[in-house]
């Protein structure tokens, strides 16, 4: 499945998971870009970040969609905050 990237007022989001109740998102982070995957926004569940940047935001978002293929397992360069 591929994410449907809308821009908001923070980057770009799209919706993921099988009920599209997560979100996940693309931010601006030191004159790059940083993706956040959050499966269950407003559990305690942890959210997934990517520790690589990226200059072009379109690899940040194909980073992204990566993670949400192998939720809930972190891939390489993923922490759980």
């Amino acid at each position: 499945m591929t994410l449907a990237w809308r821009p908001d007022a923070h980057g770009w989001r799209a919706f993921c998971g099988e009920e599209q109740q997560g979100i996940v998102r693309v931010v601006p982070y030191r004159g790059q870009w940083a993706w956040i995957v959050d499966m269950l926004p407003g559990d305690i569940e942890p959210q997934l970040v990517g520790r690589a940047t990226f200059a072009d935001v379109e690899d940040a978002k194909a980073e992204a969609q990566r993670q949400v293929k192998e939720w809930p397992t972190p891939i390489e360069g993923a922490r759980r905050v």
